[in-house]
């Protein structure tokens, strides 16, 4: 990507590329380190990020977006006031498909509109053909495994699709969409440095493990065995543990929120189920130990390789953990008398799968680190270089 000095910068009402931050938290991490490569990179582009609620602003505010002279927040019509969020918060995000709507009026002339959640492919999808109203759309999709929602034609009005691996990108081109349009990026997501917790989240220094559930019932071992994981690490006493869930399983158990209250506090266990540390990588990064299901949390954590103790319990219906090849990353354990000893255990093992979880993580991931940002970067502001867009 070519530098070019500050001073070539103008302020103009309308900006170059247009960052949609509409959705939930979580796709914040892997939004913004696009975003910082691509003003620390040119600033001559003027990026613009629209906010849907004071949540998301004060967010980007904390990261001292201001030092940028080149990118400008910018509110929806709808944006809404959440006054007692805390910051990073997850909260429930206004409905997006008013929110787009409210915003066609803004966006006509941007050379691209970055975003990371499919609903706003809608705006291509329905109104691509009136080529005024609506710029290219640029997709950098949010997960590591499989496109699951790939039968959602949507994905295919993307001008540009930005994947980690070369897995995503055969998946986006089985579903229709030309070669041209997806880019292997890397994961983007790695370089993200606003991380908000540190180990000092405990008293003691015992080894941390990160117990991370999937909110998917059929891929979880909490509905079986989570409340019994929980009592068991806790009563033991050799670690310290993180239960930082999926954000949406609360949505799945009812009773979880009522459970955790009963069981009450613990100087060993953190409880996490909706701050920003859930989804900024923080936990991932400083966790000695991964216990839990197969998820894009458990590929984040071999960014770095360390000891992995899967659960599957006999309930768990979809053996998505064998099919995707995770069971080369540490032991599967599928006896709950065997969990303590599994992790126990893990460290001596761990040697036996280091290699593998390299390999694993290296398909996975593709390029991580600020390069990935800074491709990412780099396709974004090349649509801004266009002529007569």
């Amino acid at each position: 990507m070519n530098k070019k000095p500050a001073e070539e910068h103008r302020s103009r009402e309308q900006g170059d590329i247009a960052f949609l931050w509409l959705g939930e938290t979580l796709l914040i991490p892997h939004m913004w380190p696009i975003i910082e490569a691509l003003a620390e990179a040119r600033r001559d582009i003027q990026i613009d990020i629209w906010t849907s609620t004071s949540a998301h602003e004060a967010l980007l505010k904390s990261w001292n977006v201001e030092r940028y002279s080149n990118i400008r927040l910018r509110r929806s019509r709808l944006f809404r006031d959440v006054p007692s969020a805390g910051l990073g918060q997850n909260i429930e995000s206004p409905a997006k498909l008013p929110m787009l709507l409210s915003l066609l009026p803004y966006i006509a002339g941007y050379k691209a509109v970055v975003v990371a959640e499919q609903t706003s492919l809608w705006l291509p999808k329905l109104l691509g053909r009136f080529t005024r109203l609506i710029p290219p759309f640029i997709f950098t999709i949010h997960g590591i495994g499989p496109i699951a929602h790939g039968r959602w034609k949507r994905l295919l009005s993307a001008s540009k699709a930005l994947v980690c691996n070369e897995i995503l990108c055969q998946e986006l081109r089985d579903l229709g969409m030309a070669e041209d349009r997806v880019e292997i990026t890397g994961y983007a997501k790695s370089a993200f440095r606003q991380v908000t917790v540190n180990r000092n989240l405990f008293c003691e220094n015992r080894p941390i493990i990160l117990y991370s559930p999937h909110w998917q019932p059929a891929r979880s071992s909490w509905p079986q065995w989570g409340r019994e994981v929980l009592k068991q690490l806790v009563t033991d006493g050799r670690w310290n543990i993180i239960f930082a869930p999926h954000q949406r399983i609360v949505e799945t158990d009812d009773q979880l929120v009522s459970f955790l209250r009963n069981f009450g506090k613990h100087d060993n266990l953190h409880v996490d189920l909706d701050s920003f540390a859930m989804v900024d990588g923080s936990y991932t990064r400083m966790a000695d130990v991964y216990l839990g299901d197969s998820s894009s949390q458990v590929v984040e954590f071999l960014i770095s390789s360390r000891p992995v103790v899967l659960l599957q319990p006999p309930a768990m219906t979809h053996l998505y953990a064998q099919k995707a090849g995770y069971n080369v990353l540490g032991e599967t354990v599928t006896d709950a008398s065997r969990i303590l000893d599994a992790i126990a255990e893990a460290p001596e093992k761990f040697a036996a799968y280091k290699e593998a979880q390299k390999a694993f993580a290296d398909s996975a991931l593709g390029q991580t680190g600020p390069d990935a940002a800074y491709r990412a970067a780099e396709i974004v502001a090349g649509f801004a270089d266009r002529s007569g867009v």
